[in-house]
């Protein structure tokens, strides 16, 4: 062999390496990309279902008090009588009552979900609220009954 195949053979080689160790970080990259960018969506869901429990356990409170305060037409929560927002106003079955704005109902007793990402509609006795237009649950004021959508 010559010097010359000699020196070929090495310039192969380093190439060879070069290509392998560019493979394994190309690989390496799109593999903690995808880690990255898939685990945001299960703290999205973690946390529309923390939104979704405090929702669930503020229509609970409201209806305990307004059995424990003797059945008046608006409960006061959250140890602040004074503020608009610790009244919510209740029907004859003492479940929140969200007076043709579910939104309202939302912000007194929900979770924190951007309001830019919310959205509602009452549809007779229940609210139906979305979160980027993809139906999320809904709220029947009339029992005070809560439904999850089918996630998809």
């Amino acid at each position: 062999m010559t010097e010359n195949d000699v020196q070929e053979r090495r310039g192969i080689r380093r190439l060879q390496n070069v290509l392998v160790v560019a493979v394994f970080l190309l690989l390496s990259a799109v593999a903690v990309r995808m880690l990255l960018i898939d685990e945001p969506q299960h703290w999205r869901e973690t946390e529309k279902d923390v939104a979704l429990s405090t929702f669930s356990e503020a229509v609970s409170l409201v209806r305990a008090e307004w059995l424990r305060q003797g059945k008046p037409g608006v409960v006061a929560l959250f140890e602040r009588a004074d503020s608009p927002a610790g009244f919510i106003k209740v029907n004859e079955k003492g479940w929140p009552s969200a007076d043709n704005d579910c939104l309202v109902l939302w912000s007194k007793l929900g979770g924190e979900i951007p309001a830019s990402a919310l959205s509602a509609r009452k549809d007779e006795n229940r609210c139906y609220f979305t979160i980027n237009e993809k139906p999320w649950f809904w709220f029947d004021t009339d029992q005070g009954r809560i439904q999850r959508e089918k996630r998809r």
